[in-house]
This record gives structure tokens, C-alpha cells and sequence, in this order.
């Protein structure tokens, strides 16, 4: 068998969707479904990956949590993720016919409409405070440069379990530190959700803002690009995850959304309405929590009660 890049591969993939007959807009769509795997393996696993023996089912599984967690997220459609898994399976076909390459995912079931749903209604892994405390005070105890920083936004993860692109979009002016509230603008509707402040959260941003020499527009960003971009994001989390050693003792992919899981989760557990947990959390989707109701903006202080308790009892 011979090595092959990713690039190669895709180069290659293209010439035989159009010797295969398929039309443009087909092939188009199959090339951005790759493009997108290959940016998965780029952002997620900081470029270790270059040569299509390279990947294993190790990285498929994690690819399949990545798109169902987007699904939770209301940030992809279900038809999306079966789509793109079933373009990687049209590609893994042609690398075998192609290349000699071993088809690791030859009659995987995961891109059929039913096995999808199945595993979009699978029960979510989910972290408890006192394992999140222990990456908390991974990074906490660091001698890192960005462990501020990097403090504040696992508390933001933890403690509002907000989805990746709202922490990203966060600035400064959305905090009120003397009302304690923050607004959390909701990527899928620009609406934004004015929501209490929660202490620890308050306290973590505080503690990160009296290390910057000065204050940009948005609450993340890096040293070198201004707003911290997906990857910079995605591999902030990934490191502290690795560090902490939690995925190896939990033996599940830990990401960004098993904090919002893990969140959801705490509440529902606590009884609080789930009504209430839609609003404070972004869903749109009646079926996500079953019921959906509008509340006010002033009646989710027992949301916020619930989560100062949970802070006091992982100490």
C-alpha cells in the first residue's frame, strides 16, 4: 500500500467524480464534503495527520461526535451529517479501488437516516463538577501564559453551557459587571439572551481582565490574530483536556459541547423546568428538550441559584 496524502487523495477524488460521470453541482457538493473532513482533522487534531493511512477509527468516531455535537448545537441538520459521512464513505470507496486502501468504514451504518437519528437521540456523555473541576484547576494551577484567559472560558463553558460560536462572538460590552448579567448573541437567529451572571464566571473574567495590557472588542482573542479563531478555540480546549488526563479516565472524546451536555444535564437533574433551560441554553428545537415555552428575561434567577450551588458543592 502506498502513502497518499490527504491532498493527493482529494486532488485525485475529483478527477474520478467527473471520469465517473457524476454532474458539477454532484461533485461539488462530494469535494465540500471532503474539504470539511479535512478541516475537521486540521482543527481537531492540530495537523498530525497528513496521509490517509494515517487515520482510524479512532479519528471516524471522533468525527461522527464532532457532527452529532453541531446537530445538538442546532448549529447542522441531521440530513447534513448523513450526507457528509456518506460522501466520506464515496470516498473511502474510491481510495480502495483506487489506491489499495483499506476501507475502514466499508458498511458503516452511521450515514442511514434511521442510524443517524438513533445516534442523535443517544444519551450524551457528560462530565461531573468534580471531574470539571479537575480541569479547571489543571489550568488554574498552570504556569501557562493564556491560563487566564483560559480560565474564563471553561467557566463561561461550564457554568452557561454555551455552544462554541457564542463564546467566540462574546465582547466585552456584553458583560454587565455591576447589574451581573451577560448577553449571549444565539449564531443561528443574531438574537441575543440576556442571562445572570453566574459568580464563578464573573469572577474568572474579572481575574482575566486585570492581566490584559488592554482591552480588545471581543473577550477571546490571541496574541497574534486579535478574535481567537475555531482552531485556535478548538485546540485551547483540546490542550487542557489532555492535560487534566480526563478523557483517559472518563474513556470517551471529551469536547467544547460536553460542557453544554454535562450543563444541561446538572439542570434537569436539579428539576429545573425545561421550559426555562431551553431559554437560558439557546435551543430552538421543540423536540431537543420536548417543551418550549417564552419566559421573561427576569425568571431565570433559580437557573442561576441552581448554578452557584453546583459551584459551592465542587469545591
Amino acid at each position: 500500500m502506498i502513502n497518499v496524502t490527504i491532498k493527493q487523495a482529494e486532488s485525485n477524488f475529483k478527477m474520478y467524480l467527473y471520469r465517473e460521470g457524476k454532474a458539477n453541482s454532484t461533485a461539488e457538493a462530494y469535494l465540500r464534503d471532503l474539504e470539511f473532513f479535512r478541516n475537521f482533522l486540521k482543527d481537531n487534531l492540530n495537523n498530525k495527520i497528513r496521509y490517509i493511512n494515517q487515520i482510524t477509527l479512532v479519528e471516524i468516531r471522533q468525527y461522527k461526535d464532532y457532527m452529532l455535537s453541531l446537530v445538538e448545537s442546532g448549529e447542522t441538520k441531521r440530513t447534513t451529517v448523513s450526507r457528509r459521512f456518506n460522501s466520506l464513505k464515496t470516498f473511502y470507496n474510491f481510495l480502495e479501488e483506487e489506491f489499495n486502501i483499506k476501507n475502514i468504514i466499508k458498511g458503516d451504518k452511521f450515514g442511514n437516516r434511521k442510524q443517524s437519528i438513533d445516534c442523535r437521540n443517544a444519551l450524551p456523555e457528560v462530565l461531573s463538577r468534580r471531574e470539571i473541576k479537575v480541569i479547571l484547576d489543571t489550568i488554574r494551577n498552570s504556569n501557562n501564559k493564556n491560563k487566564y484567559r483560559d480560565y474564563a472560558l471553561f467557566q463561561i463553558l461550564v457554568n452557561l453551557g454555551c455552544r462554541r460560536s457564542e463564546v467566540l462572538e462574546l465582547k466585552w460590552e456584553d458583560v454587565d459587571f455591576y447589574k451581573n448579567t451577560i448577553r449571549i448573541t444565539r449564531e443561528k437567529t443574531s438574537n441575543a439572551d440576556i442571562l445572570p451572571l453566574p459568580s464563578p464566571v464573573k469572577e474568572a473574567l474579572e481575574g482575566y481582565m486585570d492581566t490584559l495590557p488592554q482591552m480588545g472588542e471581543y473577550i477571546f482573542q490571541t496574541r497574534e490574530s486579535g478574535k481567537m479563531s475555531v482552531s485556535a478555540f478548538t485546540s485551547t480546549v483540546n490542550k487542557w483536556i489532555k492535560e487534566s488526563k480526563m478523557e483517559e479516565i472518563k474513556g470517551f472524546k471529551i469536547t467544547a459541547h460536553t460542557f453544554r451536555h454535562s450543563f444541561i444535564t446538572e439542570l434537569i437533574n436539579k428539576n429545573i423546568e425545561e421550559s426555562k433551560i431551553i431559554r437560558y441554553t439557546g435551543h430552538k428545537d421543540i423536540r431537543t428538550l420536548k417543551i418550549y415555552t417564552h419566559l421573561n428575561h427576569s425568571n431565570l434567577s433559580d437557573v442561576n441559584s441552581i448554578i452557584e450551588d453546583l459551584f459551592q458543592e465542587a469545591m
